[in-house]
């Protein structure tokens, strides 16, 4: 009976061990880091801030941003929206260089980030057929008034 005991210990024990030594499967781009609807301002900084933080520890990764903003709001609602986001990029002094923004213009605000390998372009996490406007993340704050031209 001992010997049953010990030998289920030892299979046990063993299988503990290769289940550890198990790698956790690559990133997929496709799978957001995060996603959000309308937020109030400092919930949104956090979101961000949790962002960097994931972008940070891993200093090969590229950061990607799905800005749906929504197209009944009016211009100057949605350029303030997108100088939040400017402002808090510099309040942190994070590398603009590794955020990529896709700007879309639907019915209801919403936001995905994602936190990809190095490999990855914006294609990999823009999945839909709308139109939409990619902007560097250095190029962020010249482009956010050209997004939105006056008729």
């Amino acid at each position: 009976m001992k010997q049953i005991i010990f030998t289920v210990i030892l299979i046990l024990a063993f299988s503990v061990a290769a289940f550890a030594q198990e790698e956790m499967p690559e990133f997929r781009c496709g799978v957001p880091f995060d996603s959000f609807g309308k937020l109030h301002q400092y919930d949104l900084y956090a979101r961000l801030d949790n962002f960097f933080v994931a972008l940070l520890n891993d200093p090969t990764a590229k950061g990607f941003v799905k800005l749906k903003l929504n197209k009944n709001e009016n211009k100057a609602r949605k350029i303030k929206q997108l100088n939040e986001i400017s402002k808090h990029l510099s309040a942190r002094k994070f590398d603009r260089t590794r955020i990529t923004f896709a700007i879309f213009e639907v019915d209801e605000k919403y936001t995905t980030l994602y936190v990809a390998p190095q490999q990855a372009s914006i294609k990999d996490v823009v999945f839909e057929n709308e139109n939409y406007k990619v902007i560097k993340g250095e190029e962020f704050d010249q482009k956010i008034k050209e997004l939105f031209p006056k008729k």
